[in-house]
């Protein structure tokens, strides 16, 4: 079924708006960021066949995180031999707890996104190369010719500024 542009417009925007929660979702379940990108990606696929599907009536993030689910367990059919994934049934318990939260960080995960964009575009790569990309305190110094202890600073002065940032707009929020 094809999607009319209004109905297409709405879907980019909520699948856009859903992007963080749905790769927090899927890294909370899986644990493992690399497996985590390549089922995220393949979530996005699978969300794009289906737009024609989704109800507009109803609420996207569970939707898209019941079809993120099937991919994790799609995903650990396909890599059961790893003794680091979790069996059946402790996934299943996870990923249950986290469909049911009725997503009270949602107000957190978007002043997060925004307080990110706020930041330097070096602390923007240096987050994501230590965070998404798990790339080690003591590599990333190696890489930029500083101490590990002084990347650590530097790392948890980002963090102090993010949690002030979000702190600040959900206090703002709070009182709107």
């Amino acid at each position: 079924m094809s999607l009319n542009p209004n109905d297409l417009e709405r879907f980019v925007q909520l699948l856009t708006d859903h992007q963080s929660r749905l790769w927090a979702f899927i890294l909370a379940v899986v644990g493992k960021a690399d497996l985590a990108q390549e089922i995220f990606q393949e979530t996005n696929l699978v969300l794009w066949r289906k737009a024609g599907q989704y109800d507009p009536s109803r609420p996207f993030g569970p939707w898209a995180k019941a079809i993120a689910r099937h991919q994790i367990l799609a995903a650990r059919e396909r890599v059961s031999r790893d003794r680091l994934i979790f069996d059946a049934d402790v996934m299943d318990r996870i990923a249950s707890r986290c469909m049911d939260e009725s997503e009270p960080n949602d107000a957190r995960q978007l002043a997060l996104v925004d307080c990110i964009t706020k930041l330097s575009a070096d602390h923007r790569a240096l987050l994501d190369r230590r965070y998404r990309a798990q790339q080690s305190v003591q590599c990333l110094a190696a890489e930029s010719n500083r101490s590990p202890r002084g990347l650590a600073v530097t790392l948890h002065r980002i963090r102090r500024l993010l949690a002030d940032c979000i702190d600040t707009k959900l206090a703002r929020g709070a009182d709107a």
